[in-house]
């Protein structure tokens, strides 16, 4: 499934989708590559508990334009009469690719699956598009009204999202005793991020699949045969419930990224439905898009940007460098923040302006394969 493609990738796209992906990557990318990480900037850095802040959003709009995707292009394969049984083998074959790279990635470099960690974020990117797009394959074959998709898809993710909360309540909500911990502890145990739990672990995956649904809710509206301010008017709609619904639920079951809370599913849809609203009134609606072309360009290879990257922090990031301006050797990121950031921008925002430079370094270089047409799919 690891492909180099050519031709042109804004073909019959949806532009606000393909923006968002490239933020999405953006946002990963900055809160991941912190110039110093003694020192992250807050909102760069992942609440520790509970709370949400500008990092927190990085993971769910990755998920969320992932399924948006599954109606757009699925939905019209099948309204072409596209045969069921080809496309849940290659839903199969991309989920697992994804799953088999994250696992690569936490084996990275030593690879001792005695110890190697085992959730990570394209395991559950790879569970929950399985999951999603099987699902929606299936309701497209039956029920064939996207209205009636868009039904089925809120109830099951509004269905997921309670039954979360319920099932998590008995042990509470917090850090230590937690349902999250007890599953991760007993099945997981020595493959966690932590000693007793994991932030993609195994409980906190299933609301990611809410998620992914909400992903599809999105994705149909766009693709709804209808006039483009009616599209943005139902997925602002979406958007203001999910608000409410969140700041509401907030009050039972906090916004909590580590355990993936149903609030936190809630709040993180509604503000991706707001942005993709206000994208596409701007870009497919105006054709304003010009001045997003650096994250079109950057989400076109989406996945291997994301993992170059963490293979690069997991590489050169941790190359300590000798320089007779420090007095003891710095590895990479820090090195080059101390040596050319830090001296014009003082210590508060050095590491900060070290993650907005990498996304640049990054644009630069998916510029150069978007230019040339070429863009390595996943």
């Amino acid at each position: 499934m690891f492909c180099l493609g050519e031709g042109s990738i804004m073909v019959s796209r949806i532009k606000c989708v393909d923006i968002l992906r490239g933020f999405a990557i953006a946002a990963m990318l900055a809160c991941d590559s912190p110039g110093n990480t003694d020192r992250f900037y807050p909102q760069m850095r992942h609440e520790p508990w509970n709370g949400i802040n500008f990092s927190d959003f990085g993971f769910p709009f990755f998920l969320i334009t992932m399924t948006m995707m599954i109606p757009i292009v699925m939905g019209r394969k099948l309204d072409s009469s596209a045969k069921i049984i080809p496309m849940i083998i290659k839903t199969i074959t991309r989920s697992i690719t994804l799953v088999l790279l994250g696992l690569f990635l936490n084996a990275f470099p030593k690879f001792d699956f005695h110890t190697m960690r085992i959730p990570q974020t394209l395991v559950r990117m790879g569970i929950a598009y399985l999951v999603v797009s099987i699902i929606y394959i299936i309701a497209k074959k039956f029920l064939k009204k996207d209205e009636y998709i868009i039904g089925l898809f809120l109830l099951l993710g509004i269905t997921i999202i309670l039954g979360y909360y319920f099932k998590m309540k008995p042990y509470g909500f917090d850090i230590n005793g937690n349902l999250e911990q007890i599953i991760d502890t007993k099945y997981l145990a020595g493959h966690l991020a932590y000693i007793t739990w994991d932030p993609e672990g195994i409980m906190s995956t299933i609301p990611s699949i809410a998620t992914g649904m909400f992903g599809v809710v999105i994705g149909d509206l766009l693709n709804f045969k209808t006039n483009n301010y009616y599209k943005v008017l139902s997925i602002a709609v979406l958007s203001t419930v999910g608000y409410i619904g969140a700041k509401v639920f907030s009050n039972y079951m906090p916004y909590n990224k580590m355990i993936w809370s149903s609030s936190y599913v809630l709040m993180t849809m509604s503000v991706t439905a707001l942005i993709i609203a206000v994208l596409y009134l701007i870009c497919d609606t105006f054709n304003k898009d010009r001045l997003f072309k650096p994250f079109i360009v950057l989400g076109s290879s989406p996945i291997f940007v994301y993992m170059v990257s963490e293979l690069l922090i997991r590489t050169l990031w941790k190359v300590p460098i000798y320089d007779k301006q420090f007095t003891e050797p710095y590895i990479f990121c820090k090195w080059f923040t101390f040596k050319f950031i830090t001296p014009w921008s003082g210590i508060v925002l050095d590491s900060f302006y070290f993650s907005i430079l990498y996304v640049i370094f990054w644009m630069w270089i998916m510029s150069k394969f978007y230019e040339k047409g070429k863009f390595i799919k996943l």
